[in-house]
């Protein structure tokens, strides 16, 4: 996910994680990881292709083909991501 670890001056971790929110619309076209927030508080992720970023509104597209539209205030971390792998038509 899109959590770095924190270290203090030694050089020693910190207890936790902090959320980083690293996808900009330059990254339309990338596979992304993007972590936000729902009206009811909970956090959801979606992965897929950002296919667009306008205005406050992000639009990631999932593997099964459906698009799920983010406001981009919502967003609590994200990432760019690799390709997901080909899948195999020879799977035994």
């Amino acid at each position: 996910m899109a959590f770095r670890r924190q270290h203090n001056a030694i050089g020693g971790l910190v207890a936790g994680y902090r959320l980083v929110h690293e996808v900009t619309p330059r990254d339309v076209g990338r596979r992304v990881m993007v972590r936000y927030r729902l009206v009811s508080g909970q956090m959801t992720d979606v992965v897929g292709v950002l296919i667009a970023w306008e205005g406050e509104e992000i639009s990631v597209q999932r593997r099964d083909g459906q698009v799920t539209q983010v406001i981009a205030s919502t967003v609590i971390a994200s990432k760019v991501i690799p390709p997901a792998p080909s899948r195999s038509s020879n799977r035994r």
